[in-house]
């Protein structure tokens, strides 16, 4: 059965953050003075850590950044996009 879980992620340039095989990635908000993503998967699957990475706007990117998940607008203007090196999961 697929079910809808929500993550915290942080602003910060790295993160690890442990998901589970053929995860789908829906969303990344900025709510409540967090930052957070929904992810759908299976409930039974093998987990795995995955690397999400944060860049700001402006800032350089590497030549392959990882795919692209998602951009947050924080309150004092700041925006920051998502990368998460995975496959699918």
């Amino acid at each position: 059965m697929k079910v809808i879980y929500k993550y915290q992620l942080y602003i910060t340039s790295k993160q690890s953050v442990t998901l589970y095989e053929d995860t789908e990635i829906l969303s990344i908000t900025y709510k409540n003075g967090g930052v957070f993503m929904w992810a759908c998967h299976e409930t039974d699957m093998p987990a795995k850590s995955v690397e999400i990475s944060m860049y700001g706007t402006g800032h350089k990117l590497p030549d392959d950044p990882g795919k692209y998940i998602g951009t947050v607008h924080l309150d004092n203007g700041l925006v920051f996009h998502y990368f998460a090196e995975y496959e699918k999961v």
